[in-house]
Formats: C-alpha cells, structure tokens, sequence
C-alpha cells in the first residue's frame, strides 16, 4: 500500500510503442467513465447517491468485489460499506478490518465500520473462494491533511490501468469533497453569521418579537437552541405547524417521533441534527427523516442545521430550518410507479397476471388496500384482485375477493359502474355503504375510513372499476390523489382493452381456420360424389337400373351440402345476435311426437329401444317450432349415432313452474370430463369422434335455446351414457 501524494496518479512508463486498437478500446471507455463520473461529480447531489452511481461505472470495467468508502467530519467520521452478493459477512469484515487498519495506518484517528449495514453492490464479480486485492487510496487535497479513504476489493490481480483508473477517480471524488465541503461551510457560516447577527440584535422582548416576525415569513419551519441548556430559544409558525403545536421552551427533541429513512430507526434525542450542531458543531445540510405529525400521519423532512459560535464562547446556540416535502416525494414516488405500472402492463399479454401485480404495487403507495373488479362476458362484476398493505389481513383479503358488487346493488364500485365517473370518499360513512352491512363490517375491520372509486373505461366499454382504500393511520384521500387514481385507472383500462382486442383477434383467427377446415373436409366427400357420378353420366354407358342410383346419390349430396351451408349461415346469425325466431304456443305432445316420427327410422337401423316420457296432462310451451325441432333432431340424431347396437334412448319433458325441461338420454359410452365444458363450441368435436359431423350441431342448438331465453347444459360419466338438457318457456293456462 503507497500513500499518493498531491492528488497525483503514479506515472507509467512512456514509450512510443502503441498498446493496439484491443488494448486501446479498454482505455477509451475508462475515458468515457471518467467524464460520466466527472458529470455525476459536478451536480452531488448527496454523497452516498452519487457514490452508488459512480462506483456502477467503475465495476463496469474493474471486478470489484467490495468498497468501502470513509469520509472524516468535525467530531465524527462516517463510513459506508459496499458489498457484492457473493461477498460474505466473512469476506466484508476482513474488507473491513483491512481497512480500519489502513486507515490508521495513514495517521488518521480509528474508524468504526460495524455500525453501517452493508449497501448492494451493483455488478459485483468473483465468487467467494476467487483471489482479490485490495487497494486504498487516500482522499486529499494538495498539502492538507488526509480527510478520508476509499477501500477498493478488486476480483484477481489488478491490473496497471485498472490502478490508474480508480486512482483518478478517487482524486476526482476528493477535489469534489473538498469542493463540496467548501460551499457548505461557506453557505453554514454565512447563514450563521447572519442568524447570530440577528440574535445579538434581539435584546429585548421586543427585538425578539421582531424577529419572529421576521422567521414567520420564511418559507420553512425555523427551530433556535440554546447551546448550553439545550433548550428551544425560538420556533416560528411554519415550525409549530409542522409540529402541531407551541415549540419555544421544550428540548430539541421533545415528545416529537422522527425514523431513519433507510432502516426505520427511531430518532434519538442526541442523533436530531440541531442537536448535533450544538454539540459536535456539525453542520447538517438537507437531512431526511420520517416524522410523525401530531395528528398521527406520516410525513418527511428536509432538515439543515448549523451552530452558531462566538469569539471566547465557542458555540453558544443553533438553527435549524425544517421543510416539509412530504408532497415532493409523493409526486416523485408517483410518477415512479406510473412509469413502473406502465412497464409491467406492456411487459405482457396475460392481462389478469399484470393487473395481479399492478394492484400489489399500489400498496401502500396509493392505498392500504386495493382491488380490481372486471366487468365479464356474462355482464356482472368480478372482483379478480385484492391486495392489503398488512399482509396479517389475508382472511379479511378473502373476504372483500367475495364482494364483488352484484347487479343491483347500491355498492359504490356498481354505482361508479353505472355512471362511468369516479367516486371520491373523503370520509366513509354509514350511508356510502348502506345495504351491504357485510362490506361496512369487513371496512371496519380492515380500518379503513377513505375511498377512491374509478371506472376503467376505452373506446367508450366500460370494463370495470380500480378501488384505493385508506386506513385510519393515512391522510383522508383530496383531489390530488382521486387524479392519480384516474391516471393509474387510464393505464389499466387501455391494457385491459389491448389484451382483449389481441384475444378476439386471436380467436378470429382461430375460427377462420376452423371454418377453412371443416368446410374444406366436409365438402370434399360431396363434391367428390357429384363429380364421380357426373362423370358417369357423361360416358352413357350406364343401364338403365344404374341411373336412378347414380341420381340419387347426386341429390344426397346436393342435400349434405345445403345443410352444412344452412348450418354455417346459423352460426353466423347465432354470433352477430341475428338468429330470427317466431315464438308461438305449441303443444309439448305434438313437438316430441313430431320428432320422434322423424328419427324413429334411424333408431330401428339400429336396434335401438327409443322411449318417450310425457307429463300426465298437456302442457304448451313458448317456442319456434321449427328451430325447436332442429333442436331435438340434433340431440336424438346425436344420442342414436353414439349409442350401440341394441341401447336406450329416453325423451323426456318434465314442466316446471315457469319452464319445461326436455332431456334426451342414451345408454352409450358417456363424455370425458374433460370433453364437456368445450361440447358446445362450434366446431368441436371429441377426438374419438373426430369428423363424425361438421361440429355446429351442439353450437346451432345452444344459439336457438339463448334466443328462447332457455338453458341448454349436458351431464355424463364416462361409460354410463349422456343427457343433455334444455329448457323453454311455459305457456300461461289459458
């Protein structure tokens, strides 16, 4: 280890000879490095930020493994500690006891490293069993004295440009420092001087007023201590604003609850930054803390402070200025979650998966609670997500995924539904959840006491509702927030479309290729008929007792094709809600005996046994004959070609109150289980059964029963036969 001297970077040998375009392509992006870092260095925002930064553009080229940074202040000395994932609590504290013992060793006072939880190391390299050096290289300015060190652990042996490369960086971070500290102290003196000027001129009860006048009008909250007592001198408005309360006469700390940002530590009394000044003569610039207002909500403060000294007294008092930027970094952590929630909704298709994780990222962001309702096919509200901010609630979670708001009910999320505009309830009262006393309870229990309701809306569809709630520890829900809501709302909703329009485009594809498919198969074995049999025709060497035959078979093709056309045509009107039907009253014994008379044929074919069970007096239903013997044809010409030889089929209609339900059931093999949720698609078919039909019957049927405003549904176990069942109207008695 080599101590540098004023700030420079050890010499390399010269030579006229070129390293190469490979070695010279190292050296310019450690060139470019240095000017990014020369950039992040100009602006500083904060020590540790900007380091976490620089240190991502030094492991870009430099294996680094850990870095240990440590910075000496007037009356403490702060450190931070850098480390990669494969850097073990081992590793790090061998880092660190290196680099105490470095440290001392250039002259400097001891360094406690322990205190500091290890921050992530970006880029990290090597595992924990590779070789690495260590390097520290000093912060100093010209001739002064040493004020900090930076530890790099590099993977391997570090090379002779990766040691001229975070030389230079750590002499630009010490001329930045140094740079820094400067302009601080000038801006600390500066401001103390004049507060001190101030002081000396308030001698009387009268100046002093004069001067809380004065820290009245100062944007932000201004707190003056007493060096020896410790005591608050002074404390304007803005402060006692902040704090809730008259301030003059108490400690610094008082009864008022502040946390570390990073880790959530209280405050203690001697740790508040005024606190500090007076005693170290520390100046603080823009310190954040979590506060606790005294109406129990949260916010954040941006807090500088500076001691005031005089000549031969040493410091006598201190000033802190305190400002409330709880509104900035809401804004900021807004705008972050939008940019964020944006990126996971475009990230993927599966829409419901996106959503899941849209609404956990809203807690506790937006809300203590947060849950997504989606309008679906059948038209009613589903709630699809819940998500609460402590997770000791999952019982209460399951709860509110129970109460999706059901037609009719006077839920805020149905009412914001039906007036596609959004609710904002400040305060949630008795009457916002009047009716549904089960959501008022689980509310309760939940503590939750604000709500934010917005539609999601595009292309003017309404397709659901985004709800935020907050506890009775988060500020009641303003305007502000509702706009934000919107604006998530905004986002899910034109997700929630794309993924939508992309699925019907999808099964638009998908349906055009089955209507390709099966018209080009079911259309072949006819038009292979008809072109056979024209064929003969046209040679005229049949007989006379062959030509009926030939004919015959050109009308039954004609016939298969018609229907398989008509049944297409169907299904078209079926799917644009076009399906006429001329609804009149017709007796149940006439419809069933019709269609028995129809297919009793193919059933003897067969050996069937096909049984009709009819009520004991008439009953007349509500219907359009002619579909509804469609219907019935296709149930019965289904259960007689799936049933063997020698089986039963049953017909039955059995009235109700308000409807009669038929039923056809067979004796056959049955359907899987896994077959019949998909019978009533179009164009499916069990692949046992595969092109034994065109795959519309099942379809045709379930559009003609929905137009009758029927049910239609099916039962089997495998091996013990099928029934299918559909229902129509009754007729009033006449």
């Amino acid at each position: 280890m080599t101590r540098r001297k004023k700030g420079r970077v050890a010499k390399t040998p010269a030579g006229p000879r070129d390293p190469g375009p490979k070695s010279r392509e190292p050296a310019q992006i450690r060139v470019r490095q240095l000017y990014e870092i020369s950039k992040l260095l100009a602006y500083f925002e904060s020590v540790e930020g900007t380091l976490t930064a620089i240190l991502e553009r030094v492991g870009e080229t430099v294996p680094l493994r850990s870095v240990i940074f440590i910075l000496q202040g007037v009356g403490h000395t702060r450190s931070t500690v850098w480390g990669g994932r494969a850097e073990t609590a081992e590793l790090l504290n061998a880092a660190k006891v290196r680099a105490r013992e470095s440290y001392a060793y250039l002259g400097r006072s001891g360094v406690d490293l322990d205190e500091n939880e290890p921050r992530p190391l970006a880029g990290a390299r090597g595992a924990a069993g590779d070789k690495s050096g260590f390097l520290l290289l000093p912060l100093v300015v010209d001739h002064r004295p040493i004020f900090g060190a930076l530890q790099f652990e590099i993977a391997g042996v570090p090379g002779e440009d990766d040691l001229v490369f975070v030389n230079a960086v750590a002499n630009q971070l010490a001329v930045a420092l140094d740079r820094r500290v400067t302009i601080e102290a000038k801006q600390a003196n500066a401001e103390a001087g004049r507060v001190a000027a101030e002081l000396r001129e308030a001698r009387t009860e009268a100046e002093r007023s004069w001067l809380k006048t004065v820290l009245d009008r100062m944007p932000g909250g201004v707190l003056i201590a007493e060096g020896a007592s410790g005591k608050l001198l002074l404390a304007n408005r803005q402060a006692e604003q902040i704090w809730g309360g008259p301030l003059a006469g108490s400690d610094i700390a008082g009864h008022r609850k502040g946390f570390h940002p990073e880790d959530g530590r209280p405050y203690q009394p001697e740790e508040w930054p005024l606190a500090r000044s007076i005693a170290t003569g520390e100046i603080v610039t823009e310190e954040e803390i979590d506060y606790v207002r005294s109406d129990g909500t949260g916010g954040t403060l941006l807090v500088s402070s500076t001691p005031i000294e005089e000549p031969g007294r040493g410091i006598v008092s201190g000033v802190a200025i305190h400002h409330d930027i709880t509104e900035r970094k809401r804004a900021a952590k807004a705008q972050s979650f939008l940019v964020e929630a944006s990126a996971v909704l475009a990230s993927s298709l599966d829409y419901r998966t996106a959503l899941a994780d849209v609404v956990r990222m809203a807690v506790p962001l937006v809300g203590d609670a947060c849950f997504l309702d989606e309008v679906g096919k059948d038209g009613e509200l589903h709630r699809i997500e819940v998500a609460l901010a402590d997770p000791k609630q999952q019982a209460l979670a399951d709860r509110i995924r129970n109460q999706a708001a059901l037609p009719g009910s006077a839920t805020p999320q149905a009412k914001v539904l039906e007036s596609g505009k959004s609710v904002l309830l400040a305060e949630l009262g008795s009457s916002d959840l009047e009716g549904i006393s089960e959501s008022a309870e689980i509310f309760r229990a939940a503590g939750l006491r604000s709500m934010i309701v917005v539609p999601l809306l595009a292309r003017g569809q309404k397709l659901g509702t985004l709800t935020f709630a907050g506890a009775t520890t988060r500020e009641v829900y303003a305007p502000s927030d509702l706009a934000f809501a919107e604006e998530v709302a905004l986002r899910v909703a034109l997700a929630m479309d794309s993924a939508r329009l992309y699925q019907d485009a999808q099964n638009a594809i998908r349906a055009r290729d089955g209507l390709i498919a099966v018209v080009s198969h079911d259309l072949r074995t006819p038009l292979a008929t008809i072109s056979g049999t024209v064929e003969l025709l046209a040679r005229s060497e049949a007989t006379d007792e062959k030509r009926p035959k030939w004919i015959d078979a050109l009308k039954r093709s004609a016939v298969w094709m018609k229907r398989l056309i008509d049944d297409l045509l169907d299904v078209g009107r079926i799917e644009a809600g076009g399906l006429s039907i001329q609804p009149e009253r017709w007796p149940i014994r006439s419809i069933l005996g019709e269609a028995l008379d129809l297919l009793r044929p193919l059933a003897q074919q067969k050996a069937l046994h096909l049984e009709v069970q009819l009520p004991e007096r008439e009953y007349d239903v509500i219907c359009d004959r002619p579909r509804i013997l469609q219907v019935l044809a296709n149930l019965i010409g289904n259960a007689i070609k799936f049933t063997p030889e020698g089986g039963a089929i049953t017909v039955r209609a059995e009235p109700g109150e308000r409807e009669v339900r038929f039923s056809v059931a067979d004796s056959g093999l049955g359907i899987a289980a896994d077959d019949l949720p998909h019978i009533f698609e179009r164009f499916w078919q069990a692949r046992k059964t595969a092109r034994a039909g065109a795959g519309l019957g099942l379809a045709i049927a379930r559009g003609i029963v929905d137009a009758h405003n029927g049910k239609i549904w099916a039962k089997s176990e495998r091996g013990k036969g099928a029934t299918f069942y559909f229902t129509l109207p009754i007729a009033a008695s006449s």
